[in-house]
């Protein structure tokens, strides 16, 4: 070491060590002393400055250590990130002074800024975790948290794109903890709830699962406490001066009359499910099989008992409602209530701003607070949905933006049509017709089935056929056990998942194969036996699409005699056409940066018009497609790779040698293992 230590001038986060120099020995035996190099580093820039350091002076520096490659890497990263923590939790800033040190040192040592923000992040981030979730636990809601969270921000150096993206997750945890408090309290005034939308908006989260629905329900009941009848919009047919106080999805329970070795008794039976409409005129429940309408005239009382809304008639069965929550049930008890009692104030407000106003509205008290009764709170308008029709309207462009699919198209609009006039005629009291809603999707991969069933999904809950409109995957692995019985218990769990939305079962034929010198397929019978149990027992609540190859899937419906019966509908997936296939491709490219040239097109012509004609049983369509612009993207790649001097237009420019392609795939001898169905 230096027998003298001049004193270092400006920032310093570095510190004197005492090291071993390497000998000659060390030398000729080639030892890396890592320690030794970095305390040699350390001390030298702790003396000198960083102004004394170069790339080349700290590589020869090292290698008289031994230190070289990713040892060297690693080493100058571990120094560059003590001196960022040195300067930060001196005074829990860094300065522009300190950032400017940091750009110094990290230039003498050579680092880049993909190194440098790697290490950045795993200084700066944490702390900056830590921050917030000490601002956030307990101040969430407070008017200057936001603020506050910025100037940490700020502080640290984040730029605000990396500050919105590492407040999400700390946001979110607070956030549903400021909910859990407000569901346990089972009320939220207006002005808590426009603090939430506020919450909502500074940090760009959103309800999650069930959160919305039991929000919006304590703000109705905190209505209801006020004597309010809530204003809920719906998609049902209302009558002049009609106002829905409650909707929600619900399941109808009766006492039906069950008979067991010779004698009968009562039974309490699921009956149907759907959505149960409270209006200040009538109680409507529509169910997948059929519509109850009663009249509030024609009660004795509501009262909940266990987890039951029971609703006791003058004459007749009792009613009992079971509803996903605790919450959508006390609403629904407390508007029936408040109906009966005659009292109901109808939200003046909310039908000022639809331009009417309801039948018996009483006038605001001149001494409540003027944004109270106003309007729900902002987080649940903003959070809440469009209407379903406003819905289905959206889903069905997204469906008409695909590529092809013209009849398929056709025959999707055809069933929302008909659902759609079966569902009035069902709220009218009228005969409808089945409303089975099952489908058979029939042919080859890659034609976009999945693709279609996932929107399928989400239109049925749009329509009010299913509560979530989740999309679950399977095939007949996912269903099928090892062995018989575990089959039952394999394809029930499957089912449960997919309950509230859609079950696609992909390749389904393949649950009804003939077993090599057996009876049958004992293990797919199962699994369908159980499959059709479940689309009876849940046929409100689950909606299944089968999907294959269009001559298997005919094996698939002959399998089970009851299978035929439930999916009424087919709808067939043509091949893509050249011109379609080019289309994709297109898409893809200009989704990626990439852009096509003319011979390059005239190249991708020429390739998918070979393909198409040559096609066979398993040609992969839309993967084919996708495979053919991942090759292409490779090739660019490897076309580049010695170019030592890359523009802009070529890392974006395909050209006709980048989209040569193996024939024999084309021709779908070899299925391309791609996602693109």
């Amino acid at each position: 070491m230096a027998d003298t230590d001049p004193p270092a001038t400006g920032l310093q986060p570095f510190e004197r060590h005492n090291f071993r120099e390497p000998s000659f020995l060390d030398t000729l035996r080639k030892r890396v002393l890592v320690d030794d190099a970095r305390a040699a580093l350390e001390t030298r820039l702790a003396e000198h400055g960083v102004a004394s350091a170069t790339p080349e002076f700290v590589t020869v520096f090292l290698q008289g250590y031994g230190v070289t490659g990713a040892d060297a890497r690693t080493l100058l990263l571990q120094l560059w990130e003590h001196a960022l923590k040195k300067l930060l939790f001196d005074d829990g800033a860094v300065d522009a002074g300190e950032n400017s040190y940091l750009n110094q040192l990290q230039h003498s040592f050579g680092l880049t800024e993909t190194e440098i923000a790697v290490a950045r992040s795993r200084v700066v981030t944490p702390e900056f975790l830590r921050r917030a979730e000490a601002a956030l636990g307990p101040d969430l809601l407070a008017a200057d948290t936001r603020a506050e969270l910025a100037r940490e921000a700020r502080r640290l150096r984040l730029s605000p794109d990396e500050e919105r993206d590492l407040l999400k997750a700390p946001a979110r945890k607070a956030f549903a903890a400021e909910l859990r408090r407000v569901f346990v309290q089972r009320r939220v005034d207006a002005e808590q709830g426009n603090r939430i939308a506020k919450v909502l908006d500074d940090y760009g989260i959103t309800f999650e699962g069930d959160e919305q629905n039991k929000f919006v329900r304590c703000w109705h009941l905190w209505q209801l406490d006020d004597g309010i009848l809530p204003n809920q919009q719906v998609t049902i047919e209302l009558a002049t001066g009609e106002q829905c106080g409650f909707a929600g999805y619900s399941e109808l329970f009766e006492n039906r009359k069950v008979r067991r070795y010779g004698a009968s008794s009562d039974q309490l039976t699921r009956v149907d499910g759907g959505p149960l409409y409270l209006t200040n005129k009538r109680i409507l429940f529509v169910g997948a099989a059929a519509s109850k309408t009663i009249r509030y005239g024609t009660l004795v009382q509501v009262f909940e008992s266990e987890d039951w809304l029971v609703i006791q008639k003058v004459s007749g069965k009792n009613h009992r409602f079971s509803f996903a929550n605790d919450l959508d049930r006390e609403a629904a008890r407390r508007t029936i209530e408040l109906v009966r009692s005659g009292q109901a104030k109808a939200d003046v407000a909310a039908a000022s701003a639809a331009g009417t106003k309801p039948e018996g509205a009483q006038p605001a008290d001149p001494q409540a607070p003027t944004n109270v009764a106003a309007a729900p709170p902002v987080a649940a308008v903003r959070q809440t949905p469009k209407s379903g029709a406003d819905d289905v309207d959206a889903l069905l462009g997204e469906l008409d933006s695909l590529t092809g699919l013209a009849p398929v198209k056709q025959e999707v609009r055809s069933l929302v049509n008909y659902l759609s006039v079966q569902r009035l005629r069902v709220q009218h009291g009228l005969p409808s017709g089945q409303l089975t809603v099952h489908l058979v999707f029939t042919g080859s991969p890659g034609t976009g089935k999945t693709t279609v069933a996932r929107l399928l999904a989400r239109i049925y809950k749009a329509m009010g056929f299913l509560p979530q409109g989740q999309l679950v995957e399977t095939d007949r692995s996912g269903l099928v056990g090892g062995y018989l019985g575990q089959t039952a218990i394999k394809t029930a769990e499957v089912v449960q998942k997919a309950l509230g939305g859609v079950l696609f079962i992909d390749e389904a034929y393949a649950l009804a194969r003939e077993a090599t010198g057996q009876q049958g397929d004992a293990y797919g019978t199962e699994a369908i036996d159980t499959l059709l149990k479940a689309m009876e027992d849940s046929r409100d609540q689950l909606v299944v699409v089968a999907a294959g190859y269009q001559e298997p899937m005919q094996r698939f419906l002959e399998a089970n005699p009851g299978l035929r019966s439930r999916f009424t509908r087919y709808i067939d997936f043509p091949d893509y056409s050249p011109a379609e296939l080019l289309q994709i491709f297109e898409k893809m490219a200009a989704a990626s940066g990439y852009v096509l040239r003319e011979d390059t097109v005239a190249t991708a012509v020429s390739l998918f018009h070979d393909a198409y004609a040559k096609r066979g049983r398993t040609f992969g369509n839309g993967r084919f497609a996708r495979n053919i612009f991942e090759q292409a993207c490779v090739r660019l790649a490897d076309r580049l790779a010695s170019d030592r001097d890359i523009t802009r237009d070529e890392l974006t420019t395909f050209l006709p040698p980048d989209l040569e392609h193996d024939s024999s795939d084309s021709a779908g001898h070899q299925d391309v293992a791609v996602n693109e169905r």
